[in-house]
Order: C-alpha cells, then structure tokens, then sequence
C-alpha cells in the first residue's frame, strides 16, 4: 500500500533540497494533497529558487521562532502563501497527513 492521499514534508535542513523537490513534484503529480512545514536550518532555503518551486504544489508553512533566530539580519521577504506557525502547531500537519518525511 502507498502513500493514501495527504503527505506532510517536515524541512529541518538546507541539504537535501533536490529531494524535497523530485518528492513534491512526484506526490503532486499523482494528486497527492501536501504540507511542507520548515524548520530550523531549513529555513535557509527561504532565499533560494528551488523553494519558490514548491509553492504552487503545496501549503507550506515556516516555524516562527526558527525564522526569527536564523535571520536576524537582512531578513527575505516571505511569499504571502506561506504561513508563519509556531512549534506547538506542527502537530496539526502531522496529524492531517497518511504519511510523513523529515529531511
């Protein structure tokens, strides 16, 4: 059995970003429902064009504390589709989804 219908992607590095976009297009491709939740020092991913990529194929949401720490200077500009949640709030995500992967 595969993944069922909703996949939440938790993001808490900048090294595995290639993957995190072959796996959203693939899921988004078959229909799949996805959450995409950064975290830590995923949130360095903010700035780049891969990041922008995922945004029309998933809800994604940024861990306010995390972002905060990580830019305390020259802080990007978030795409107003992205939600600002604090840490207490992920357990929603993990809980709507079939499946879960932390990178």
């Amino acid at each position: 059995m595969g993944i069922q219908g909703k996949l939440s992607i938790l993001i808490q590095s900048d090294r595995h970003l290639d993957y995190v976009g072959k796996l959203t297009a693939a899921a988004h491709a078959k229909g799949k429902q996805l959450k995409i939740h950064i975290l830590g020092d995923g949130v360095a991913i903010i700035n780049s064009s891969e990041f922008m990529r995922l945004l029309p194929m998933a809800q994604i949401s940024i861990c306010a504390n995390s972002f905060t720490r990580f830019y305390k200077q020259n802080t990007p500009t978030v795409p107003q589709a992205v939600k600002m949640i604090q840490a207490h709030q992920v357990v929603d995500i993990v809980d709507w989804c079939d499946r879960s992967v932390v990178f």
